[in-house]
């Protein structure tokens, strides 16, 4: 899954298909969640899971890479441009962590609306942490490193 993500990307970026657009944060935000409400079902999710990854995602991709943004939502932009790779590699644990949780404790609704914001805004918090400590220093050094005059 994580090597297709990258050379999907990369063969959209190469290629040159960037589909430019006025839809902006807001408008790609909207095209991008109906593919997280797909419901699972065994009898037809072997059809619909390939569609979105391998054309759907890819085609967001591109919209959003000619994307024309306003100065209104540049700074989120570039904060979640900076946030993804962070958040990337740290949340696949916490998301274990959470499944064994509700597994053995079978928690109340009332207790999941508590404790899903508090772990995401956690998750969030932790990445920004390794982003600012970890990500950008490294990259810093290795930029130096790589760009020397």
């Amino acid at each position: 899954r994580v090597l297709f993500s990258f050379v999907a990307g990369m063969l959209v970026y190469r290629s040159n298909w960037i589909i430019k657009n006025n839809l902006g944060f807001i408008g790609l935000c909207v095209l991008s969640v109906p593919a997280f409400f797909v419901p699972f079902h065994a009898s037809y999710n072997w059809i619909i899971e390939p569609i979105l990854v391998l054309f759907y995602f890819p085609f967001i991709v591109s919209l959003g890479a000619g994307a024309v943004l306003s100065k209104r939502f540049e700074k989120i932009t570039l904060f979640s441009g900076k946030m993804s790779y962070p958040l990337y590699m740290v949340h696949y644990p916490f998301v274990w962590i959470f499944l064994t949780y509700v597994i053995v404790t079978k928690p109340s609704f009332n207790e999941l609306a508590v404790v899903i914001p508090v772990s995401v805004l956690g998750i969030v918090l932790f990445s920004y942490l390794i982003m600012v400590f970890i990500d950008e220093p490294i990259r810093k050094y290795l930029k130096g490193k790589l760009f020397k005059n």
